[in-house]
């Protein structure tokens, strides 16, 4: 993992637009949605953590790297924040301004206990908690109507526990909805039962419609005493949170996400199609959390 971080290549066109000056911030909450063009190629970013203070979670916002010595500046993208719900689960907003504008909110990502599991959302609402109102507005709704619209899944993040009995690095796998070469989601996925969630049908193998990817195993180095991955020049420091996402159908498309620690607070982020930019960064930040059942 050693070697600074390499020369940067130029931002692609569909991702220098965004933060340009140009956009309003529905330009960029539907951009940063989307995946990335087939052709842009990788998509290098980094992500900074931000310390909001002695009792607060850390905060963390996604750039897209301008090209070194040329005038491309770095693009702000996105921004999340941390909160701890009652039941200790983890729950982060993500949004497209570093205020947290609540009408900047795109999406959020929700953990279970152990931090094993992480499921992606968009805005939309909880499907049970949308029913309750859903009937209690019906008497004043025509037929047809529909008062909420149900949350749509963008994916998920789980890890194998690792702590007790299995010594090794994490093991992770993600599951999105597939995507066409022109960079719609094909699938929408809402369901309105566990069992047809993205989770449930990742563990039942049930994965029409489905993409889905591992991390690249690292390699133990003996003279290191540590697993170690090829990350390019474009990851420096040695860190548990550090992965390489590769296709479990098809490896040949090589890393189609790279993360890893350059600094103290600081993680580079390179990404490409099939994945968004708020998928990429959601499960960046999946690593970073704190898990009780994995190192």
């Amino acid at each position: 993992m050693a070697g600074a971080v390499g020369q940067l290549s130029t931002v692609p066109r569909a991702m220098r637009r965004l933060g340009n000056g140009a956009h309003t911030n529905v330009d960029l909450a539907t951009m940063v949605m989307r995946p990335v063009p087939l052709d842009a190629g990788i998509v290098r970013c980094y992500i900074k953590q931000i310390h909001r203070g002695v009792f607060s979670s850390y905060g963390y916002e996604l750039h897209v790297q301008g090209r070194y010595g040329t005038n491309v500046a770095d693009r702000f993208l996105l921004a999340s924040k941390k909160q701890t719900r009652a039941n200790m689960t983890s729950n982060y907003n993500i949004y497209t301004t570093t205020t947290y504008d609540e009408t900047s909110r795109v999406g959020r990502m929700g953990s279970n206990l152990l931090g094993t599991v992480f499921t992606m959302y968009d805005n939309g609402h909880d499907p049970q908690k949308a029913a309750k109102i859903q009937h209690a507005a019906d008497a004043m709704l025509g037929p047809g109507d529909n008062v909420l619209r149900i949350r749509e899944e963008l994916g998920c993040v789980t890890y194998e526990p690792n702590r007790v009995a299995v010594a090794g690095p994490r093991t992770m796998r993600v599951c999105v909805p597939d995507v066409d070469e022109g960079g719609w989601h094909c699938k929408i996925v809402r369901p309105m039962s566990q069992r047809d969630r993205i989770v449930s049908r990742l563990s039942s193998g049930e994965l029409t419609d489905l993409l889905k990817f591992g991390n690249r195993e690292p390699v133990f180095r003996e003279d290191l005493g540590a697993y170690v991955l090829d990350f390019g020049g474009r990851v420096s420091m040695a860190s548990v949170k550090n992965f390489q996402l590769i296709s479990t159908d098809d490896p040949s498309m090589g890393n189609v996400l790279q993360f890893g620690r350059v600094a103290d607070d600081m993680f580079t982020m390179d990404f490409q199609w099939p994945l968004s930019p708020f998928q990429a960064f959601a499960i960046c930040l999946s690593s970073c959390d704190h898990k009780l059942a994995c190192v």
